[in-house]
């Protein structure tokens, strides 16, 4: 039998003042954990491992909205502090038993959680002027139940093999209040109360053979799965001292599907790969609550209840080549997706919303290169993918109202390109202390916005470490967004979203205890 113990905390001072809110570091954030882990393996054949973990999160003002100032302004709240607290209980059981032919892995799991987040945003339309909105959701109580059972072959021959099922219950209610302040033409307020349950279950099997000699693996592989999902919405919207109830919804639905998938591996040696991949994917379909309809309704924004369930068709194929004495690592892909009913989410008045997408297709390239160079402890990393992710086709009410989708357009909130260049060098500095130095580079492409035309800039990260180490003691020097890249990093509703992680410069310095 073993034992371990694992607990942290820590505290972000914060570093934001508000535009209209008195005070500083409005975003401070404090967050603590503990985790105990327990190993019972009576004999080789088999082990039992429990799991209880606690997680209890208070962060300040969503850094998400932060200004291109010094010092860092938070978004305009309209005077109201924003603030999350997070708790989280998890419970786990993992069983495995060797029995020779198979491995049988039992995984169980129970999970409790609870969610407070309160808001408040300002904003201005052109064409209506300045809004004032509070926001404020509250998950109590969420539950969720979790059992996999899986049999896996252990054989070293020609055949593998796994097959299981797994079931998983889970209870959301969630509540949230949406207050429309200014301007007067508009105030109100939205109450949504949702109970949602969900039931799942999923058989899977996979079987793979490799023939002549392992040069040729093909692996073909089948999933049914099934979600019974009940939703219970319970909306109203008050306005000018009258509560106007909404349709109320509940909606029982099943949402299933058979998903094969095939993979083809050649490998000609043992510096040589290729891989195909053909699979379907699936997400169940969901709602948007009615006071999120009538709030988004009154911008002049038709929106459904109900967004259907998604599939998806996924195409790859690459290859992983190793050259010059495994010294270059090169890893290439082109891949292929084929959307129906794609689900999107955004954030309207407010509030997140789905739309479903009637189709949406994407295609890109992924690129890996790794090279450890003749000079000793010196390597160099690239990784880059560039995409094509197009509204292809689109409700008309949708694509008329929000410019951001349009048949044609690039997927909201998806850059058509981003890389990251990367050298670690390592060497003996004296006696048993090692130095460690790495550097890396960023770049991504801007994002579009959903609701208007508007796309952000291009982002860039230069980051640094400087490490000296031994067997117990670490000291490391870092620096992140060294470039003091200040412009935003993404796009909202029209609202610029800057990048939180500033410039920053700082020591760290660890003990380990042996």
């Amino acid at each position: 039998m073993a034992a371990s113990l694992t607990a942290g905390a820590s505290r972000d001072p914060g570093l934001a003042e508000g535009i209209d809110l008195p005070g500083s570091d409005l975003d401070e954030d404090d967050r603590w954990y503990a985790r105990l882990k327990v190993l019972w393996q009576p004999s080789d054949e088999l082990s039992v491992t429990g799991l209880i973990q606690r997680r209890d999160l208070d962060e300040g003002a969503f850094r998400g909205t932060y200004a291109s100032v010094d010092p860092p302004l938070l978004g305009a709240s309209g005077g109201i502090e924003s603030g999350t607290d997070t708790e989280l209980d998890l419970f786990g059981l993992n069983i495995e038993w060797d029995a020779h032919f198979a491995t049988l892995t039992s995984s169980s799991s129970y999970m409790t959680y609870e969610y407070l987040h309160s808001s408040g945003f300002s904003f201005f339309d052109p064409n209506l002027g300045n809004f004032l909105v509070s926001y404020t959701a509250d998950r109590e109580d969420v539950k969720t139940f979790n059992q996999e059972l899986r049999l896996t072959s252990n054989g070293d021959g020609e055949w593998d093999w796994i097959t299981g099922v797994s079931y998983t219950r889970g209870e959301h209610p969630n509540s949230s209040v949406l207050d429309y302040l200014e301007p007067p033409a508009f105030a109100g307020t939205a109450t949504d109360q949702v109970l949602t349950e969900s039931t799942q279950m999923a058989w899977f099997g996979e079987v793979s053979r490799s023939f002549m000699d392992g040069l040729i693996t093909p692996l073909i592989g089948l999933r049914y799965f099934r979600d019974d999902r009940d939703k219970d919405i319970t909306s109203t919207f008050a306005v000018g001292g009258f509560v106007i109830p909404l349709q109320d919804v509940d909606v029982d639905e099943r949402f299933s599907l058979v998903s094969p998938r095939f993979n083809l591996r050649i490998t000609p040696s043992d510096e040589t790969m290729f891989f195909l991949n053909i699979g379907r994917g699936f997400r169940s379909g969901t709602f948007n609550a009615p006071g999120v309809v009538a709030a988004v309704d009154a911008l002049g924004i038709a929106l459904g209840v109900t967004v259907p369930e998604s599939t998806v068709w996924s195409y790859e194929v690459g290859g992983r080549f190793s050259l010059f004495d495994d010294s270059l690592l090169i890893e290439p892909s082109l891949y292929l997706a084929d959307y129906e009913d794609y689900q999107f989410s955004g954030t309207l008045a407010g509030s997140v919303v789905r739309i479903g997408i009637e189709e949406v297709k994407a295609s890109g390239a992924e690129l890996l290169l790794q090279w450890n160079t003749p000079v000793e402890g010196l390597s160099l990393s690239m990784i880059g993918s560039a995409s094509s992710t197009k509204v292809e086709a689109i409700d008309a009410a949708a694509d008329a109202l929000l410019q951001g989708l349009k048949d044609g357009n690039q997927l909201p909130n998806v850059p058509e390109w981003d890389f990251r260049i990367g050298v670690d060098y390592e060497w003996p500095a004296m006696g048993d202390w090692t130095a460690y130095t790495s550097a890396s580079y960023f770049r991504r492409d801007g994002q579009s916005d959903f609701s208007t035309p508007l796309t952000s800039p291009v982002v860039s990260d230069l980051s640094l470490r400087l490490a000296l180490a031994n067997q117990n003691w670490r000291a490391t020097l870092w620096g992140r967004n060294l470039t003091d890249d200040e412009g935003p990093a993404g796009i909202s509703a029209g609202s610029l979203l800057y990048r939180w992680d500033r410039r920053s410069v700082g020591v760290t310095l660890e003990y380990t205890f042996d």
